[in-house]
Formats: C-alpha cells, structure tokens, sequence
C-alpha cells in the first residue's frame, strides 16, 4: 500500500513539522498550565500562612504567657494537622525553644516566623517567636504528576493527528505526484505527444492535482513542438557551420594573402623563441629565404648581446610575467643576414592558445624615417641658430642704431633748450621735426627689438604685486597731449573707487596701457572719446578696459588684428606706426600671465581689455617711486664743482655729454674712451660719480665696476651704466652689480640730470 513511500516522502516531511509544532504548541501551553497551578498552590501556602496567624497567635502568646507547656504542645499539633506543614516551633525572648511539633526543616522549604506579643495591664511586651514551615515538595509533587497527565494527553492527540495527516497525505498527494514521476521518468522524446494521466476512482475530480496535470501536459506539448524546432534549427545551423566554414577558409586566405603583402616584417614565435610563422617582408628585411627563417630561434634576427640574453629574457617573463617589450613600440636594433645591423621600431603583443602562449611581433625597419629625423634636427639646429642670429643681429643693430640717436637726439634737445644762443622760431620748427622724427625711430627700433627678444623667449620680466593706480595716472598724463592735439576726450573712469591690487610687471604694463591708449587716440574720430575703467572680474582676475568711439575694425580684418607688421589697411594714412604695438602688446600680457580681448563694431568703435591675476595680498602697498624724488636737486652756484667722469668710446655721445654737463655750473666732467683708462682715472682724480657706457673696446663696463669695487680707493664712488642695449638693464650682471641706475640711449637728458643728481646726493649723505 506504501510502495510509494521514502524517507524524502511530503508525508514523512509534513508528519515531522506536525508533530514538531505540536510539541513545541504543547510545550508551551503546559508550561503556562504549570506556572498556573504551581502560582496557585504557592498562594494557598500563603494563605494558610496567614490562617495561622489569625487562628493561632493569640492562644499561642496566652500559654507562652502563663507558660503553659502541654497547652503548646497541643496548639503546635493543631496547627501541623493542617495541609502542607511540616513543622511548627515557639522560641522565648532569649532564642530557647519553649516547645516544638513536626519534623526538621528541608531545603526548599518555606517557613514564616511571627513576632508573639501579650497585653499586661495596658502594655503591649514581646514575649516570643512562632516559626511556621511549609512544605514545598509535595505543591512540586502535584505540579509534576499534573505535568505527567498533560504530556501522556500530548502523545496521544500527537500520535492519532499524525496518523490520520499521514494517511490523508499519502492519498492525496504522495501517490499521485509519485504515479506522475513513474510517467515521467518512463518517458521519451519520441512519446512527447502523449499526455500524463492520474489513475484514481473519480478521474474529472478538478483539484491542484489535475491543474498540475494539465500544466505538465502543456509543458510535454510545447517541449513536443521545441523538439521539432530544435530539429529543424539543428538542420539550418549545419547548414549554415558549413556555409561559415566556407567564408572562413575564404577570409584565412584574404588574411593570409595580407599577412604576405605587408610592408612590415611579422614574425609569431612560441614560449621558446622558436618562429612558429613569418611573412615575405620578414625575409627581404633580414636577408634570408622564408623556409629558412621558420623553425629557427627569434634571436637569430638580433645582434649581440640581445642574441644571447633573449631566451633568458623569454624565461624570466615565463617565471614572473613581468615584461619590458610586450604591449609597447620600441626601438631596437635588427641584424641583418649578413651581420649589418640596423634601426628597427619593434611592438610585441601576446596571445593565449590552448598550447600555450605564442608572441607575434611587427617590426618597422626605420633607417629612413631616422635620417629624416636627424635632417629634421639638423634643420631645425640650423633654424634655432638662424633666429639667434636674427636675435643678435637686432640687438646688434639696435645698438649700433642707438648710438648715433643718442647723439641726435641729445644734440636736437640741447639745440632746442639753449639759452646761450636762442634758436629762430623757423630752427625751432625744424630741430623740433628733428626730435619727433627721431623719437618715432627710436620707438619703431625699441619695438623691432621688443618683438625679437619675445620670440626668441628671451624677455625678462619683473612680475610684482603693486597699486596700479600711480601706473594710470602716469600712462594717462603722457597721452594726454595726443588726446588733445586729436581733439580726442579722455574719460578716467577709475577715480570713483579704490582700485585692486595687481600682480604684473610694473614696466611692462605701462608699456601695454600706452599702446592701446595712443592707439585709441590716433584712430578716433574728431570730438571722439576714450574711456578707461578698471573692474574687479572675481575673486582672481581683474580687468582693464580701453574703449574709443573710433572707426571700428571691419570683421573680416579682426583675425589679422594681432599679427606683426599687420595695419589693417592703415598702412597709407598719415596715422604713424609699425603695426607691430599690439603684437607685442599680446605678448606681453600673455608672459605676465594675463589674457587680451576686444570687441569691435565697424561705425562705432573697439574696446579692448586686458585681465590680470589680482594679487593675493590686498592690503596697502608701498608706492613704487620711479625716481619721483629727484625733484630735490642739491646743485647751488655758490657750492664747489663735483667731478664727474664719462667712459665713452663713441666720440658723437662723449661730445654731447660734454655739451649737456657745460650747461651745468656746478659739475666738471673728465672722459676717456676705455675701461681700463677710466680705472686709472678713477683712482687719481678721486671723481664724485661715474658714468660708465657698458659695451666698451677690451674690458666692458661690468668688469669695470667689478675692479673698482674691489679697490678701497674707489668702492663708493656712485656708477651710473649707460648702453644702447635697453636689455642689458634687466641683466643679472648689471642688476646686481652694484650699479647705482641704469639709463638707455638715447638719454633723456631731463631724466639723465635728475639721475645725476640723486646719485651725488645719496653719496653726499
């Protein structure tokens, strides 16, 4: 009847939870039942406690009293004839027993002792004790056989629910589900069409059974009708391996015959360096028939020592997977079959096999493409030194150029501030187009220069955190005049508020601002504006804004607008200028870490605008001074002459200095045209100051100041150096040389003379 039956039996399984729940249920219930009942009991303990000393404290304390032994004894028996007592004792005030009933006290049990008292004549005395013992064991007693009945209960109702579950589940569920296994497990995939049934007396009973019946049924018909799928897909899938292996062969071919066809040599090796495959390219490359090269160690293709290293090279990556060439381009060298060895660019790549690791390397003979790279070099060596040239020859000639100005220049003033012999107003016309003239060349040589050392990444920059308020002030008041010559408003729009302060070169942004203040002047309109303003852009840029109501710059020329020796179509208008100011202006601003923009609209005008850092100090600074002080001149007529000496070689500059110093009555000047007869001069004529040109015949004015700082006779003795070259001011040498100022040629002989003067008044003091 139970055939169908196992230990993994659903029956087995629920009968196991069943009963498992039903002891834990019954555990719990009976112990509840227990605590019940053992409370109970305990609480009638307690109560009969109480009953005695109700009943019995009184005579108790009457015969303890009269000391009335038998009458004790009597009333103990008494109150031990009650259920669950053991023992009953009377103890007087002193700890004696006065009488006792019943047997010892056990562990476990109870006892409760009550305080005997009696009324003399008005006055309550405590005369004794009476100690009472309960005996818990026999309320554990009753619990227990109580526990007993309900467990024997438990089993019962546990063992028939049990029974009658099993059976009920073995009706209507084991034996099914296990009639449904048979069929299952007889079945085949040719009998998929056949459907599952369930052998019972009512087959339409319509419960889960028969819906699981039903849903194997659809699951035998649709795996029926996958089968037959399966089939045909099995078909079509041959079909389709044969037709895939027929377009792999095809494509094994293609890639065969471009494998053949590369240009470059590759080569597959296995773990061991042995070459597993190579193209024709790897032959012509290296000099040996194909067949030959196939079978062979790799390093038969490397010269020494790589030949020899190689192997231990492929073992050591083996060992630790750690490798130099795999996965990079490399450059190597190749050895070709005849010992010529040559420049090769290899990249190795790996590939895991079932056989193991094989290594397939493409390498790239680059003996041209390193002759082209060494004409490249060479070229661009020759290039570099051809700008260094280019650079030198500017400098050179902006020297050589300098120096005859500062003759013209210096003469035309000197002509122009005579006052021993006036000029006529017609000479003052001319020798004043003398200065201007020269002036303007002046400008065009120093930016040619400008732009030269800029791209040949030698300009030296001062970069230095400082109020700009002094630099506009000072840029504003020296195109003040073009303004007005061009009929031109300048509107200052940075004195409502304190400005920022900037980090930039001091020099070099007076030098921008001017450019695109003249230029916003020279290409305005008549009656025409120019506005500059300052604003703080955040916490780390700010910008300086210059806008004119000028022509404006056509769109289509604006791409050009940076761009040197480009005038954008003003190159024949009587507007002066080299086209090179702005390139030279970006540039600047770029090295000073700023940016440069504009906006232009043809009719209406530009505006540029120049952003730079702000520094991160805020605070007052001190105000650069820029020789501001030389107003303090210590020249008086009635003092006796200071003795200046001029080393100059050129005798154009050396007359006009000594044109320039007659004019004043407290100075004697002494020259000589080299370093080394200025040396001794020095030392013999003890002069008040020196003005020493730096680039001299033999030793050059740095080595003489160096000399004559080094002789206690002439160590203090002010030296102002004069050049042509305006960058040899920001020469280290000259810098830090110990020279007192440093002025440029052409010399501004205002400027010159309040040098002069600050240099003897720092010296007399």
């Amino acid at each position: 009847m139970f055939s169908h039956l196992s230990k993994r039996s659903l029956a087995f399984r629920l009968i196991g939870w069943l009963a498992l729940f039903t002891v834990v249920l019954t555990v719990v219930v009976t112990a509840q039942e227990l605590i019940s009942v053992y409370r109970r009991d305990m609480t009638r303990v307690e109560e009969r406690f109480d009953a005695v000393r109700q009943s019995y404290l009184g005579a108790v304390a009457e015969a303890v009293w009269v000391v009335d032994r038998p009458g004790l004894g009597v009333l103990l028996d008494g109150i031990l004839r009650l259920p669950d007592f053991r023992m009953a004792a009377v103890h007087n005030e002193k700890g004696e027993i006065l009488a006792s009933s019943g047997k010892a006290k056990r562990p476990g049990d109870l006892s409760r002792t009550f305080v005997l008292t009696y009324d003399y004549r008005g006055s309550i005395t405590r005369i004794g004790e009476l100690t009472v013992v309960a005996r818990v064991d026999q309320v554990f007693s009753r619990v227990m056989d109580e526990a007993l009945l309900v467990f024997l209960d438990t089993a019962l109702k546990i063992l028939l629910t049990a029974g009658f579950v099993f059976f009920l589940v073995y009706r209507l569920v084991t034996r099914p589900v296990a009639q449904l296994a048979d069929q299952a497990r007889a079945s085949t995939l040719e009998d998929l069409d056949t459907p599952f049934r369930l052998k019972r007396r009512n087959p339409n009973r319509n419960d889960e059974l028969t819906d699981l019946v039903s849903a194997l049924n659809t699951m035998r018909s649709k795996l029926h009708e996958s089968y037959e799928d399966l089939n045909r897909l099995n078909a079509d899938l041959e079909y389709r391996v044969r037709q895939r292996t027929e377009e792999l062969k095809e494509k094994e071919q293609r890639l065969r015959m471009i494998f053949e066809a590369a240009a470059d040599a590759i080569v597959t090796i296995d773990e061991k360096g042995t070459i597993l495959a190579a193209n024709s390219a790897s032959a012509s490359m290296f000099g040996y028939e194909l067949k030959d090269l196939v079978g062979q160690n790799v390093s038969l293709l490397m010269p020494e020592p790589d030949r020899s290293r190689h192997d231990e090279y492929l073992a050591a990556y083996q060992r630790t997977g750690k490798a130099s060439v795999i996965g990079r381009r490399r450059e190597v060298t190749g050895c070709h079959a005849d010992g010529t060895e040559f420049p090769v660019e290899l990249s190795v790549s790996e590939i895991e096999t079932p056989d193991g690791h094989i290594f397939t390397g493409i390498v790239s003979d680059i003996t041209e493409r390193q002759q082209a790279a060494r004409s490249l070099m060479e070229a661009k060596e020759a290039a570099d030194k051809a700008n260094a040239a280019k650079t030198d020859f500017l400098s050179s000639m902006s020297h050589e150029l300098r120096t005859p100005m500062n003759a013209v220049l210096g003469f035309a003033r000197l002509l122009e501030s005579s006052k021993r012999e006036p000029l006529s107003d017609k000479q003052k016309s001319h020798v004043s187009h003398i200065v201007k003239s020269g002036q303007h060349l002046l400008e065009l040589i120093n930016e040619v220069l400008d732009l030269a050392r800029i791209e040949a990444g030698k300009l030296a920059l001062s970069v230095e955190a400082f109020d700009p308020k002094e630099l506009i002030e000072d840029t504003l008041a020296l195109v003040a005049d073009m303004a007005v010559r061009h009929k031109v408003t300048l509107e200052d729009q940075t004195c409502v508020s304190p400005l920022p302060v900037i980090e930039a070169d001091y020099t070099r942004l007076k030098q921008v601002l001017l450019n695109l203040l003249s230029n916003a002047v020279k290409y305005n309109v008549e009656e025409g504006r120019v506005i500059f303003s300052v604003s703080v852009l955040d916490e780390e840029w700010v910008r300086i804004q210059v806008s004119d109501t000028g022509r404006g710059i056509p769109e289509e020329r604006q791409q050009s607008l940076f761009l040197p020796f480009e005038r954008l179509g003003a190159e024949n208008s009587h507007v002066e200028g080299s086209g090179v100011g702005l390139s030279i202006t970006k540039r600047l601003v770029e090295h000073m870490g700023g940016a440069i923009g504009f906006k232009s609209v043809e009719g209406e005008g530009t505006t540029f605008w120049v952003d730079l850092p702000l520094s991160a100090h805020q605070g007052p600074l001190r105000p650069k001074l820029e020789g501001k002080d030389t107003d303090k001149q210590i020249h008086q007529n009635d003092q006796p002459k200071r003795t200046l000496l001029y080393v100059e070689d050129n005798p154009s500059n050396l007359a006009l200095m000594e044109e320039i110093i007659d004019e004043r009555a407290d100075l004697e000047m002494v020259s000589t045209h080299t370093a080394e007869l200025g040396i001794e001069l020095a030392l013999s004529r003890k002069p008040d100051l020196i003005l020493m040109d730096i680039n001299l015949p033999g030793m050059d004015g740095i080595e003489a100041l160096k000399q004559l700082r080094a002789r206690d006779e002439t160590r203090d003795i002010p030296v102002i150096a004069l050049s042509a070259d305006a960058a040899l001011g920001k020469d280290p040498r000259v810098e830090l040389g110990g020279f007192h100022a440093f002025l440029t040629k052409p010399v501004d002989i205002i400027h010159l003379l309040e040098t002069i003067d600050r240099c003897l008044h720092g010296a007399a003091e």
